[in-house]
């Protein structure tokens, strides 16, 4: 292959076209291309690399100009190919011990040289341009990006997983994941230098990731890879995928699309970090935060919403160097902004956001960080009012400064602005630009402002300044308007800089042209729960349109909401409050708390290690208002219930955690109860969490092997054939795993079928396995030989027929609505153990046609006999028989619990007919918006119910509301 001329344009055409047909990235939009998903081996990169040595060395001299001399074609596909080669050897070759621009020519058998490693530099920037590469920014822009092409160097690749798995085991999952990138970077490599000094080149790759000197712009590549990792990872949970998944390169490709991941992130290789990702006990409360230590800037507002003061702001933030332990409990003070504090004994001065009106303009502002002795800690500096450029821009909208470059200023993007200078200069208004306002007050003396808006696409503004002897003109500033608005999140705020609202806010989407979808999560920050992950649809339009955030979030907290497609992402972190919030929370101190099991509580949350101990728990408060209410809201995986309760006469409250045990599924691994005061926050009152199954598993035509069971544990396989629905899942009992037993094989004795598989442990937990089927096409259960209707059910699945033929068998059949939806998702989700001839996209669409006509049948009346419920309607007369049961069918399931508890306290209140009532709440996801009470003897039973909440009832026979009620 070295005999490859890159002077003969056909040749470097040739070789590129087979280098670029492996190329998974080729038809990426540009600037989201990664060179490292060029599939090739390590002898072909070997032999391309020999291919780029020789061609260079048959030059007398390298330099830039010269290369694109001597292989002068249209299509540049020799850059191409350099290019490539340098990205593969920062794959393969790159390593501590030498430079990168000089062990890339020893590879390549050149003598290097500083005019060499400088041609190669540009060459390759050249490159990176052409190809249309994700780029990195700052640092070391050149070989970072070399590095970003594949993620990790593979020399560095078993080192990395295990400093992965070590450091999300200390940390978690969420954490990271919510974590900024380049906090992430400067944590983990003080990580691995403490941990594992001896691992030189993987240092030195973390060491690049982050900032050597202050105010240093360095491309996070580690964090970035490990936000990506963690993200995955904490999808891969919630959405009960094994990391399996991900082994295929086409299959990761279509999950990966789905998730939020950071805009530069790529991993090559996955195979040494599949067992990372293996889902492991979320620790709550127990895991280490990643604190930041970077010092975030000062910056210039404009108060738009209420002052119009010019303001100099510094961020919340948490400082820390070398040597401040000695200082700790000393005084601290930043004397510009009136602020003292005290350096804590552990890493982690917290510096409050500080406001400060401006009164005087200044060419540079200038804040310090003193110690008790006035010596300089820290410092942060801001460019303000240029000598040449007097004046002083912000955005009229968001009050943002818009810094201009006084050698060529310019404004883009904004449509409306506040434009500041001293008085005594006149400004000239190009064409295109409106005056808004002639005079907008200035908190600067001496100076004034005027608010202008641009109604064409460009124009320019001129100021001219006099004086008694000269006049001075400033240069010229061009204004354009950007070529695209982005969205934004908008909403009633609390006063100051951080996102901090008063009404859940909402989304918003400048005008398009053509129909776009948008991913959205909604996560809530404190109780690191994803609220939901959904696809909106904006459709074209010349108006911003609107996505509320008030359908998803429905209480006050710290939330992170993302949006994104292929092309775009944006993520805003904010916070809710009510109007009648207390700023800080009431401390724990004036509180008694006690609990049965623990006694005194000194901190909160209480922590329970079991289901049992944790609804047996009986919680006191001495210390609330008399008669205060108290809201609670009691968790567990899958669902939230919200209610309240009152202290009595002399502040004292009980609560009884038994009483809600019917308001959550009992098969859940993880409960927690909050409790919140009237304008306070919430604060996690008691938690539990029980390690759940960490499974993994592979099968073959005979038997089942699984790994992760826990040792001394009954566990039992559960078995549902889908050729027989209606028969109960067939048991396989487990035999007790021994310590040094990592993975079990358990035989597979079943009769054909084609089985959904669960395996059960004796704490209540479930876990699925997927689908197993080893049986041929015309086999079928012994059931039919006497059953023609079910002969003809099981043709419908095993000849792959229709939908509509498969159901109209299946109606014959009664399924259970939840094991059926478990079955659909790790059909889709899960490692199965299926025949060819069987075709799974078709089994899944009749299977989930089922689950919808079994809505409609529910919904649907039993019986020519109906009861609408209105508002107008007093009673409405049953016949009063023995016993009466009642579907009752709510306008919104989210008002379920609601609904649920206010006829349960209907009843609690009425003595007399107590005996008589009782209201029921389905489990099955199915059935997410009835209700089923049972009452005897009753005529008024509307007296019961909530009527504005409800949509229509019907009664039940027994039967029928058995089936709703048994899961």
């Amino acid at each position: 292959m070295t005999t490859f001329n890159f002077s003969i344009p056909r040749q470097t055409q040739h070789l590129w076209q087979k280098i670029s047909s492996h190329w998974s990235h080729y038809n990426r939009p540009d600037k989201q291309r990664f060179l490292g998903s060029i599939q090739i081996s390590q002898k072909a990169t070997d032999q391309v690399l020999d291919v780029v040595g020789y061609n260079l060395s048959k030059l007398s001299t390298v330099t830039y100009n010269k290369l694109y001399e001597r292989f002068d074609e249209p299509e540049q596909n020799w850059l191409k190919i350099l290019t490539f080669a340098l990205s593969e050897y920062a794959y393969y070759y790159s390593s501590v011990e030498e430079k990168f621009w000089y062990g890339f020519c020893q590879k390549l058998k050149l003598s290097c040289n500083r005019s060499l490693e400088k041609t190669l530099r540009r060459i390759v920037g050249d490159g990176f341009d052409l190809l249309g590469l994700v780029k990195a920014k700052g640092g070391y822009p050149y070989v970072s990006t070399l590095w970003l092409q594949s993620g990790i160097p593979q020399q560095n690749l078993n080192h990395f997983a295990h400093l992965v798995q070590e450091f999300s085991n200390e940390y978690g999952w969420w954490e990271i994941a919510h974590s900024s990138c380049e906090d992430i970077s400067e944590e983990l490599f003080d990580f691995c230098q403490e941990k594992h000094p001896q691992w030189a080149t993987l240092i030195h790759f973390l060491k690049a990731s982050c900032p050597q000197k202050e105010n240093e712009e360095v491309e996070p590549i580690s964090g970035q890879l490990l936000q990506g990792i963690a993200i995955i990872a904490v999808e891969l949970e919630r959405q009960g995928t094994l990391p399996e998944a991900l082994k295929d390169d086409n299959e990761r490709e279509k999950l990966l699309r789905n998730y939020y991941l950071p805009n530069n992130f790529f991993l090559r290789d996955w195979n040494s970090l599949i067992q990372v990702l293996t889902p492991k006990q979320r620790r709550f409360g127990n895991s280490r935060k990643i604190i930041s230590r970077r010092q975030k800037p000062l910056s210039l507002v404009l108060d738009v919403t209420e002052s119009l003061n010019m303001q100099l702001v510094l961020p919340e933030q948490s400082l820390w160097k070398k040597g401040w332990e000695r200082l700790s409990g000393t005084f601290c003070q930043i004397p510009a902004a009136h602020w003292e504090g005290t350096i804590p004994n552990n890493p982690g001065l917290m510096i409050p956001e500080q406001v400060v009106n401006i009164k005087s303009g200044a060419e540079l502002w200038e804040w310090q960080l003193l110690d008790h002795r006035k010596n300089c800690l820290n410092e942060w500096k801001l460019e303000g009012v240029a000598s040449n450029l007097p004046c002083l821009i912000f955005d009229a909208g968001t009050g943002e400064h818009l810094n201009l470059d006084s050698a060529n200023p310019s404004i883009r993007g904004a449509k409306e602005i506040i434009f500041f200078t001293p008085k005594g200069i006149c400004l000239d208004f190009g064409n295109g630009i409106e005056i808004v306002d002639t005079c907008v007050p200035s908190s600067i003396r001496g100076w004034q402002g005027k608010q202008l808006t641009l109604t064409t696409k460009e124009s320019s503004i001129v100021f001219i300044a006099f004086s008694d002897e000269e006049i001075t003109t400033f240069p010229t500033i061009s204004w354009k308007l950007s070529s695209q608005e982005q969205p934004s999140l908008r909403g009633l705020k609390l006063k100051g800089k951080k996102s901090v609202y008063l009404e859940i806010p909402t989304f918003w989407y400048p005008p398009i042209e053509g129909q776009i979808s948008l991913n959205v999560s909604i996560e809530n920050i404190t109780h690191q729960k994803t609220i939901i992950t959904t696809t909106e649809i904006i459709q074209p339009s010349d108006k911003w349109q609107a996505i509320p955030l008030d359908k998803w979030i429905i209480e006050s907290g710290k939330y992170e909401a993302r949006f994104w497609n292929q092309f775009h992402r944006w993520s805003y972190k904010f916070e809710t409050q009510s109007n009648y919030q207390m700023a800080s929370k009431p401390e724990i101190k004036n509180l008694l708390i006690s609990s049965s099991s623990q006694g005194q509580v000194e901190n909160l949350p209480i922590h329970n290690g079991s289901a049992d101990t944790f609804w047996a728990e009986e919680i006191k408060m001495k210390g609330l208002l008399p008669l205060e209410i108290i809201s609670l809201s009691l968790y567990d995986r899958q669902e939230t219930v919200f209610s309240q309760c009152q202290a009595d006469s002399l502040g004292n409250l009980h609560i009884n955690l038994a009483s809600f045990y019917n308001l959550l599924s009992p098969d859940s691994n993880w409960y927690a109860l909050d409790f919140q005061r009237i304008g306070g926050e919430t604060q996690r009152l008691i938690e539990m969490e029980v390690a759940s199954l960490v499974i993994s598993c592979t099968w073959d035509n005979q038997a089942v092997q699984i790994s992760g069971l826990l040792s001394n544990e009954l566990y039992s396989l559960s078995c549902w054939n889908l050729l027989l629905p209606e028969n109960p899942p067939v048991e396989i009992k487990i035999s007790r795993v021994s310590s040094n037993e990592d993975i079990i094989a358990i035989p597979l004795k079943l009769q054909p079928g084609i089985y959904n598989i669960q395996i059960l442990g004796s704490r209540k937990l479930r876990h699925n396995l997927g689908w197993w089927c080893n049986s041929n096409q015309n086999d079928l259960p012994d059931e039919t030989l006497e059953n023609e209707d079910l002969a003809d059910y099981c043709y419908t699945i095993l000849d792959n027929e229709s939908v509509s033929d498969f159901v109209k068998s299946a109606n014959k059949y009664d399924y259970d609505p939840y094991l059926l939806q478990t079955a659909i998702d790790s059909m889709k989700n899960l490692p199965c153990y299926l025949p060819e001839w069987l075709q799974i996209n078709s089994l899944t669409e009749k299977l989930q046609a089922i689950v919808e006509n079994l809505k409609v049948k529910l919904k649907s009346p039993a019986s020519t006999q109906k009861v609408t419920i209105s508002k107008g309607a007093d009673t409405v007369h049953v016949p009063a028989i023995k016993e009466n049961w009642l579907l009752i069918s709510l306008t919104n399931p989210k008002k379920r619990n609601f609904v649920f508890k206010q006829i349960e306290i209907n009843i609690e209140n009425n003595h007399r007919q107590k005996g008589n009532l009782s209201i029921h709440l389905p489990k099955q996801p199915v059935y997410n918006d009835i209700l089923v009470l049972k009452y005897k003897n009753i005529n008024n039973i509307n007296s019961y119910i909530p009527l504005e909440y409800i949509q229509q009832t019907q009664p039940l026979t027994s039967n029928e509301a058995q089936k709703i009620l048994i899961s």
